[in-house]
């Protein structure tokens, strides 16, 4: 991602309904296609189509999806119905790339905020990702940050929250 400074007064709080809309209208019609984890247990998630970004201290291109999710410091868990697949403690680099395959080529079908502090990501396979917002892990940070085509970014913070950065993911659109 490109380098950027966000002044957090200039944040935009959107509803639970706004942050959903957001989702389905910008991926629902974009199948995953890469899936990976970083730094410990977070993830990373590509959508759509395979674009080219250069970042800023970086002279080599990437490759990314038209749309990227992140997950940062949270506990999340990856489970099919009752079965967990895998969660943020079970995670290694050994298992990764087996038990993150279940994301692979999926659609997203629905966002849910439910009352348990948890915001579920449910997949066309009915696999559901399901992030823990009630910040047990105390980031300071955002828990999730989701890059649209358009290159806005919207993010989750601790405790749940949601909002619309005043920032653009301007790497996006250097060629």
């Amino acid at each position: 991602m490109a380098f950027t400074t966000e002044a957090p007064w200039l944040r935009r709080e959107l509803s639970e309904s706004e942050m959903r809309q957001v989702m389905l209208d910008s991926i629902s019609d974009k199948a995953c296609w890469q899936v990976g984890k970083y730094l410990g247990s977070m993830l990373y998630m590509d959508f759509g189509g395979i674009i080219q970004i250069r970042p800023v201290v970086s002279k080599r291109a990437i490759q990314a999806g038209e749309a990227r999710l992140r997950i940062r410091d949270c506990f999340w868990r990856l489970a099919d119905g009752s079965r967990v697949i895998v969660d943020s403690e079970s995670i290694t680099d050994d298992n990764a790339a087996e038990k993150l395959k279940y994301l692979e080529g999926v659609f997203l079908r629905n966002f849910l905020v439910l009352e348990s502090n948890m915001v579920d990501l449910v997949f066309s396979n009915h696999v559901v990702l399901s992030l823990d917002t009630s910040n047990q892990y105390e980031a300071e940070d955002d828990i999730a940050e989701f890059v649209a085509p358009n290159g806005r970014i919207y993010t989750i913070g601790p405790g749940g929250a949601f909002f619309l950065s005043d920032e653009v993911d301007t790497a996006r659109f250097v060629q």
